[in-house]
């Protein structure tokens, strides 16, 4: 699957690059956040609006966004489709 997918904010991804998708609810994810931050692998792509969910890049990378995990599922398969 190539390509790239819109994260909002004028944000852009290359599908190729990503791992995973997760909620922000999620506990294994808010651990991984903090240690990221300490690193400096977090972008923010929310423009100070709510975290819905957090992807997981091929470089560890920790990119939020305010889409939540199945809007941006559905996202992909609009891509996959086309």
């Amino acid at each position: 699957m190539d390509g790239i997918l819109h994260i909002g904010y004028g944000h852009y991804v290359l599908i190729e690059k990503l791992v995973s998708l997760h909620p922000i609810t999620s506990e294994p994810i808010k651990k991984s956040l903090r240690d990221a931050s300490v690193a400096q692998k977090v972008f923010d792509a929310t423009h100070g609006k709510k975290t819905r969910s957090v992807l997981l890049t091929t470089s560890g990378h920790l990119i939020l966004t305010t889409f939540n995990t199945e809007a941006i599922v559905d996202r992909l398969k609009k891509h996959k489709e086309v």
